[in-house]
């Protein structure tokens, strides 16, 4: 986050269903736990893991920086849905998450909060699904100093911060499912971050780095019964 190198990587995404509508879910770094048998409400615990940063970095400035850990952040989110009566595949998603750390790594908490619209295109029995999300996040003095902060020796490198928590961006996200059969699919999408208030202003970002976040990418799923 705030880095303006980019890197390839294969991130893993699966949803196991295992009693109704209760389902676990692998999202990259993060899982989640649906514990509700609802069809409009999700709600269960939820775990990211957070990567840290260490001296294998791009940039010659922040890779002299103290190394932060990686860690793993534990809370819970809450899901609603709501879907058109005469198609349920248009749908409004809106969502959040509130997770702290377990590990004394930022020792800080972090949430999110998100709206999702999904909609079909095309015709037929298996048309593209279209999705347009917007939502926020933001965290508190620990979480923030942690990843944008420069203290101790690191001053030695940029100039002396300490980055207060708040709302830390702003993200938009466009992407696209298409079925190729029964069981196959493909998708796209596309996904803007732009970092704001002390995250943004930090010498880590404003300096070394970038606070607009791009992520992109094609992805294959497989569904069975």
């Amino acid at each position: 986050s705030g880095s303006d190198d980019y890197n390839t990587s294969i991130a893993p995404y699966g949803r196991f269903y295992f009693s109704g509508d209760r389902y676990v879910q692998l999202l990259g770094p993060q899982v989640t736990v649906n514990l509700l048998e609802d069809d409009s409400w999700q709600f269960g615990p939820e775990v990211l893991y957070r990567f840290g940063r260490d001296n294998d970095v791009d940039d010659n400035i922040v890779g002299q920086m103290n190394e932060i850990d990686d860690t793993t952040m534990v809370g819970a989110f809450v899901a609603y849905s709501i879907k058109d009566a005469g198609n349920p595949l248009k749908r409004w998603v809106f969502s959040a998450d509130l997770l702290t750390d377990v590990n004394d790594t930022n020792d800080g908490i972090f949430g999110t909060a998100m709206v999702k619209y999904w909609f079909p295109v095309g015709s037929g029995p298996a048309p593209t699904l279209i999705n347009i999300s917007a939502g926020i996040s933001f965290a508190d003095d620990d979480y923030n100093n942690t990843y944008y902060g420069v203290s101790g020796s690191d001053t030695a490198l940029l100039p002396a911060y300490t980055a207060d928590g708040g709302m830390n961006s702003w993200r938009v996200m466009v992407g696209g499912v298409k079925p190729l059969s029964k069981f196959w699919m493909v998708g796209t999408g596309a996904y803007y971050e732009a970092l704001l208030g002390d995250p943004s202003d930090s010498p880590v970002v404003a300096q070394r780095g970038d606070s607009s976040q791009w992520i992109y990418g094609i992805a294959i799923g497989y569904t069975w019964e």
